[in-house]
């Protein structure tokens, strides 16, 4: 009983924070690798780092429909990382991806044309690529700044970031370097 009472805490806590369901970003077995909130050299880390069973090219699935807004393409950071903005206000981004869908690499490979360069911050706003939850929009990778195959995932709420994992329907997990 007490847990029944939990979960309804959990969910009624969730759907209040985002103001609509968010899916997961991946269509994996859930394997957190580092937490929101966990200490690193000199910062902070704002998101969620899920596993990918050491493998590469897992689909990434839109949380929640929304506009793309940014592709970064970067040696270091996030890598290959997509922004989506949602209704709600809030933003969703994906990092360390391997490569992404078909038809924002179609986009990605137009800019680049004119651009002519392998690395550029872009914001899409102009073009509206829609994106619609649980379409896939990019494959799980090890660019940037990573030291395995995984999805760096945050949520951004008035560009402020946020702990993910209520978004998503988990409970948020204190941080593996903070003692309870």
């Amino acid at each position: 009983m007490k847990l029944k009472g939990l979960c309804c805490i959990v969910f009624v806590y969730t759907s209040f924070l985002s103001g609509q369901n968010f899916n997961f970003p991946l269509d994996t077995p859930l394997y957190v690798n580092c937490n929101f909130g966990h200490l690193r050299s000199g910062h902070f880390h704002f998101g969620l780092d899920f596993g990918t069973q050491g493998q590469e090219e897992k689909p990434v699935l839109a949380v929640a429909d929304g506009t793309l807004s940014r592709i970064v393409i970067r040696r270091s950071g996030y890598g290959k990382a997509l922004y989506v903005n949602h209704a709600n206000q809030t933003t969703s981004v994906y990092g360390h991806c391997h490569h992404f869908s078909k038809i924002i690499e179609q986009y990605i490979d137009s800019v680049l044309n004119l651009s002519h360069t392998s690395e550029f911050d872009w914001n899409v706003e102009e073009q509206h690529i829609y994106v619609s939850a649980g379409e896939i929009i990019a494959y799980s990778g090890n660019t940037g700044h990573s030291t395995g195959p995984h999805l760096h995932f945050e949520i951004r709420d008035h560009g402020r970031t946020m702990d993910p994992s209520p978004y998503i329907g988990l409970t948020p997990c204190p941080p593996h370097n903070v003692r309870p």
